[in-house]
């Protein structure tokens, strides 16, 4: 599916189908061996060859899916009738460019991902070439299979305009926006600085022991990539081509709700979960706090002072075959906690471990919040798709207004039916443990008429 031509008479349920494939790819991509990532005869090695391919298209392509008319009676029936509020534009016409908006998302997700943006040390994916050729001067007969830094730089340039033009619109859009032109930033500031330093992804960098598998992955791509520019001449091009485009960006105004469930939310919380997690853990108040209709969910005041601060997935210490999600949530003791006696309710605490004790699974287990639509990339309208068992508790001491709990959520067992996880409430303010508790879940039987 990767590899066939986007372009031309597609219908927009392809683009979907696409878009589940990458999303997937994104959630399997850390545990996937960097061996077998940098070889192409692999299994995933092909998958990734046909992302980092179908990324040259979403991201220098500009509107690359602007030449796509409706195939299905449904999109035929959108074509036809005048979106509210958008001038000229169909229902079709906005429903394309969501799509396309969502796809170039995942995209950028997959490369910062795949680089590890977020560690000390990058693979360099993007190609060190800052001038990106126009649609129309590109050789039909070139099928390019690595993106290019000037790639990045067009796709920036193009989320800017249209997060400028979004902002006076819609605020769900613009929030997609952010998320790309936030990842694409850190994914052209790591690229950049490799490039500016005189880093050179070639076979001669691949060394022996501990370091020689980074470097041999970066060595993969290495007979692709045109010859190291200079330094300063790389520096001159690229300020050149950003300056514009990061005024454009200093010039927005970004309230911090915007921000939730943004890449830069994401980046706050410690650990090695996965980008679209942690976006996902970074506005709890949308994931967690809401009832279907988007009606406010039972605790939703408490949901809304909760932060992640660590998502991880690591070998269990007493048995390293095994995986074990973490999770660490934070807040602060607010009055609607409080029992009569001024401390921490005890069906509070028991409500914090069910919700927090649900993230830890969910880390390891991505497929536990799915969507009837099989929305992969965790965002809504999300569906738990277990129940709890049963929810056992221990209190240990109290915490008073003011004070900070801090909640480990650790997982015990992910089988194909129970769940379980453990969860210790700790005062962050007095250095004592609040509750514990183990909560055990499941799914549930198919209801029966």
């Amino acid at each position: 599916m990767l590899k066939n031509d986007v372009d031309g008479q597609i219908p927009l349920a392809f683009v979907e189908e696409m878009h589940l494939v990458v999303s997937l790819c994104v959630a399997v991509l850390p545990h996937v061996p960097k061996a077998e990532l940098s070889s192409p005869h692999s299994g995933f090695g092909a998958i990734h060859g046909a992302v980092l391919a179908l990324a040259t298209k979403c991201l220098a392509s500009g509107r690359w899916l602007a030449d796509i008319s409706p195939q299905t009676d449904v999109e035929m029936l959108s074509a036809s009738v005048l979106a509210i509020g958008h001038g000229a534009e169909t229902k079709f016409d906005i429903q394309k460019r969501q799509k396309e908006r969502l796809m170039r998302k995942c995209i950028v997700e997959y490369l910062g991902t795949a680089s590890e943006f977020t560690e000390p040390e990058i693979t360099p994916l993007l190609s060190p070439i800052v001038t990106a050729p126009r649609q129309e001067e590109r050789d039909p007969h070139f099928l390019a299979t690595i993106p290019t830094v000037g790639d990045a730089l067009e796709a920036l340039t193009l989320v800017a305009r249209e997060l400028v033009s979004e902002q006076r619109v819609a605020e769900g859009e613009a929030r997609t926006l952010v998320g790309t032109a936030e990842m694409l930033l850190l994914l052209l500031w790591r690229h950049v600085l490799y490039y500016a330093e005189g880093g050179v992804p070639a076979a001669n960098t691949a060394s022996a022991g501990n370091g020689g598998l980074k470097a041999s992955t970066a060595t993969a791509y290495a007979l692709r990539f045109l010859a190291a520019p200079d330094p300063e001449t790389f520096r001159a091009e690229v300020g050149a081509r950003l300056a514009p485009v990061l005024g454009r960006l200093a010039g927005l105004e970004l309230n911090g709700e915007w921000l939730r469930g943004s890449a830069a939310a994401a980046m706050a919380i410690a650990g090695n979960a996965p980008t679209a997690m942690k976006e996902l853990f970074s506005d709890l108040p949308a994931f967690m706090g809401q009832r279907r209709g988007g009606q406010p969910a039972f605790g939703h005041d408490i949901i809304a002072q909760m932060k992640v601060t660590h998502a991880s997935v690591e070998p269990k210490a007493e048995e390293p075959s095994k995986k074990e999600g973490r999770v660490v949530v934070e807040l602060p003791v607010i009055p609607s906690m409080l029992n009569g006696g001024g401390n921490v309710h005890g069906g509070c605490a028991a409500f914090l471990i069910d919700l927090c004790s649900t993230l830890s699974l969910l880390l390891l287990d991505p497929s536990l919040t799915v969507s009837q639509s099989l929305n992969v990339v965790y965002h809504s309208p999300a569906t738990l798709l277990t129940v709890s068992q049963s929810l056992n508790v221990v209190y240990h001491s109290p915490a008073t207004l003011g004070e900070t709990l801090r909640i480990v959520n650790t997982t015990l067992t992910v089988g194909s039916r129970a769940l379980s996880a453990r969860t210790e409430i700790w005062n962050a303010t007095k250095h004592r443990l609040v509750a514990s508790g183990v909560h055990i879940k499941m799914q549930p039987s198919p209801a029966k008429l």
